[in-house]
């Protein structure tokens, strides 16, 4: 699985790309060989016109958006992933938190680059040619420094929920009811859906774009507010199911990484698990699409988020990037972890410096000993508190009979 090809890191988050630079030709846990990551968000973060479930007013550009949601810090996420060889760009807002991580990834055993550039700029690449670039999202700005148009085609076309459902649709894939549309005024008759059903804007992430319709009047009110020129899907509402994933990799060869599950608040993504034994095969619907995005083109890490509804499975659109799942599952795979979650929390801290786990980290019992059979925490979307923001994504190592009372204990802590 290993290659010896060097890898950069750019994992930039706020405007375009939502995560950070990191263009992973990465497949298996982390980074392979010599890496620039770069996770910043250009071209893959949110714009207003892609989100129903928020109050935006007198938000009107991506910049404002995402720091309105706090993405623009979550390119730190990828330092988990990295290699000591491997280099990661950060935005210098994120330089307050590193002592702290850097402390903290080595008391737990965790490798991680220590090589840090404090600019997320694209451009920086050009200086790195010997270097894999991995992006969280491949969009225009890296293509410039690292061309590759059939790439950012493929990309860019299963960004889009409606080509992606048109996509599975022809390859004979299972999808839920849904119905296309290029704009609002093509739809006709709000009776020709069943209630509830689910708005979703075709090209939106995390959630943002998409919204539960109870009745006709909900759907109305939603669609009144849609700007009109906006693809979205109408989607039939899949009551009781469960939201698995799968995540698959490309460098040469199409990799099958893992399957993990996604925890939801409503339509909202709020976490992500994994493990063994996982009760969900998503994977028994996906490997044809997975195999003719390859044959197009798509490179790095992506995944399908999929429905397991009355004992079957359904796809329901495709994540041409890194994934929230996979930040989590590379670390938790590098220390060896057989069942993982990973959930944001809010803390009152107002720097990373103020955050103590104590005996709630990861390996605290084993003091420094063999990670065989560690439990804790470790923090892995560590932009936000490093910024003073007073959330991070931390993540859950041991067994799942555990999990509640250290879920428990993590609360009162960052209270």
């Amino acid at each position: 699985m290993r290659n010896q090809k060097r890898f950069a890191v750019n994992h930039r988050g706020g405007v375009g790309e939502i995560g950070s630079i990191c263009n992973h030709g990465v497949i298996q846990p982390g980074t392979i060989g010599k890496t620039l990551c770069n996770h910043h968000m250009q071209n893959a973060a949110p714009i207003p016109a892609s989100v129903v479930n928020r109050d935006l007013r007198g938000c009107v550009h991506e910049e404002e958006l995402a720091k309105l949601l706090g993405v623009w810090l979550y390119p730190g996420r990828v330092l988990g992933s990295t290699r000591k060889e491997d280099i990661v760009q950060f935005h210098p807002d994120l330089k307050p938190g590193w002592d702290w991580i850097t402390r903290h990834y080595e008391r737990i055993g965790l490798e991680h680059s220590q090589n840090v550039i404090w600019d997320d700029s694209y451009e920086v690449a050009q200086d790195f040619p010997g270097y894999k670039l991995s992006t969280f999202f491949f969009g225009q700005m890296a293509n410039q420094v690292r061309p590759d148009p059939v790439r950012l085609e493929i990309t860019k076309a299963m960004n889009q929920k409606n080509k992606f459902i048109a996509l599975a649709r022809y390859l004979g894939v299972p999808t839920p009811k849904t119905w296309l549309f290029d704009c609002k005024s093509e739809v006709q008759d709000l009776k020709d859906f069943p209630y509830p059903c689910v708005l979703k804007i075709s090209e939106s992430v995390s959630g943002l774009g998409v919204v539960k319709c109870e009745t006709r009047e909900d759907l109305e009110g939603e669609l009144n507010a849609l700007a009109s020129k906006v693809p979205f899907q109408i989607q039939e509402y899949l009551a009781g199911a469960v939201f698995p994933s799968v995540q698959y990799g490309i460098s040469e060869k199409l990799i099958f990484i893992i399957e993990t599950a996604n925890i939801l608040e409503g339509v909202m993504h709020a976490g992500n698990w994994g493990g063994e034994p996982m009760p969900y095969r998503p994977s028994t619907i996906t490997w044809p699409l997975a195999r003719a995005l390859w044959q197009l083109g798509m490179k790095g890490w992506f995944s399908f988020d999929a429905a397991y509804w009355q004992g079957k499975y359904y796809v329901l659109e495709c994540n041409p990037r890194y994934t929230g799942a996979a930040y989590p599952y590379n670390v938790a795979a590098k220390l060896g972890a057989r069942f993982w979650i990973h959930k944001n929390y809010s803390s009152s801290c107002k720097s990373l410096e103020e955050l103590d786990l104590g005996e709630l980290e990861f390996g605290a019992s084993n003091h420094g000993k063999s990670n065989t059979g560690c439990e804790g925490w470790i923090l892995v979307n560590w932009g936000p508190l490093a910024a003073g923001e007073g959330k991070g994504g931390f993540l859950y190592v041991g067994s799942p009979e555990r999990f509640r009372r250290f879920e428990e204990r993590l609360i009162n802590l960052l209270v």
